[in-house]
């Protein structure tokens, strides 16, 4: 299947792809916020609806389980865990935060941990 992009499209995107550019310079962050549709600019700081003190997990490349908590509660403060456990992974080559996808884990002794599971790409 063949997808074909107005100029218009691809103007935009680059917009879009600048301005997140200049929050991750501004911020010192080492990834790309992909988390996102062309058709829509997600402001980081708007509220993300997660709630402060979730935690990031990430499983490298390397099989590593790392982790970050989200320490406010816009998506500025997602972007920072997420930047977090992707630069401590060492992988120059998947930087981008492509989704986060929320997993439920039982304990044996019947505790609930909660947790955004990170998908990234390079």
């Amino acid at each position: 299947m063949n997808h074909f992009v107005e100029d218009t499209d691809l103007e935009h995107l680059d917009r879009l792809i600048a301005t997140y550019g200049a929050v991750a310079k501004a911020n010192g962050f080492e990834t790309v916020w992909s988390f996102w549709r062309s058709d829509e600019w997600q402001d980081m700081a708007d509220v993300s609806g997660i709630p402060t003190g979730t935690v990031i997990r990430y499983w490298d490349y390397c099989g590593r389980d790392l982790r970050a908590v989200v320490e406010g509660t816009t998506w500025l403060d997602v972007w920072r865990a997420c930047d977090e456990v992707i630069v401590e992974s060492n992988d120059p080559y998947r930087i981008y935060i492509e989704q986060l996808t929320w997993a439920t884990i039982e304990q044996p002794n019947g505790t609930v941990q909660k947790f955004l599971d990170l998908t990234t790409g390079s």
